[in-house]
């Protein structure tokens, strides 16, 4: 409603609220914000709840995925595990407890990004194109690249985080000299390493999303 906009779930003021126009079927979308891996969603709701609802994740906000059914709720608050990296969530209401759907406030709870300016090492660095260093695969700029030997297929790079932690996903932007198979393998102490997920391949949007989920 004009009273209650839908901008009111993401001002931070939980005494402020979005109100639908009625109490069918109602969805809202919501940005992310960026391409970090999401771990979970919390719907603080008002007076008026969805007693279920949906959950829909998208990369690009047109085809959307269904995550989650959510049954039988009693309001307040939410929390939603996601899992995963997406651009949007969209929330469908079905049900509501009164006359209309509020929601407060939606939030969500992102991983941090462990690899960015950490130390890496690579078998080698291409002798073409020097400048291509080991150091730009991880200083978060999609315009810089580290170029490996050509000619040569058995070619690795390993990042060290600096501590342990959970690893949720491992996010791969690749240039058009990409590898047709790679595994990622986790270790700790850079010499004894396992194999958490092989016969890896990329697709033609060069952009890869493992979900790992898996301390190192």
């Amino acid at each position: 409603t004009d009273e209650h906009p839908v901008t009111n779930v993401v001002d931070g003021d939980t005494n402020t609220y979005w109100q639908s126009t009625g109490n069918d079927e109602e969805s809202i979308i919501l940005y992310t914000g960026s391409d970090q891996f999401i771990k979970t969603m919390t719907i603080d709701w008002g007076n008026s709840y969805a007693t279920n609802y949906d959950v829909y994740v998208s990369q690009d906000g047109k085809t959307y995925d269904h995550i989650q059914a959510v049954t039988n709720t009693t309001g307040n608050s939410d929390t939603i595990s996601i899992g995963t990296i997406f651009r949007y969530v969209k929330i469908v209401m079905n049900k509501s407890s009164g006359s209309n759907y509020q929601i407060k406030e939606i939030t969500f709870e992102p991983s941090q990004l462990l690899s960015k300016e950490k130390d890496v090492t690579v078998s080698s660095t291409s002798s073409k194109d020097t400048s291509n260093i080991k150091e730009l695969a991880v200083d978060g700029n999609l315009n810089t690249r580290w170029s490996s030997n050509r000619g040569s297929n058995d070619e690795w790079i390993y990042v060290d985080l600096g501590k342990t932690a959970t690893l949720d996903a491992v996010k791969v932007q690749w240039q058009e000299a990409c590898s047709d198979e790679y595994v990622i393998e986790v270790s700790n102490d850079k010499e004894t390493w396992t194999t958490v997920i092989s016969q890896l391949s990329t697709d033609s949007s060069l952009k890869d999303t493992i979900i790992i989920n898996k301390k190192v």
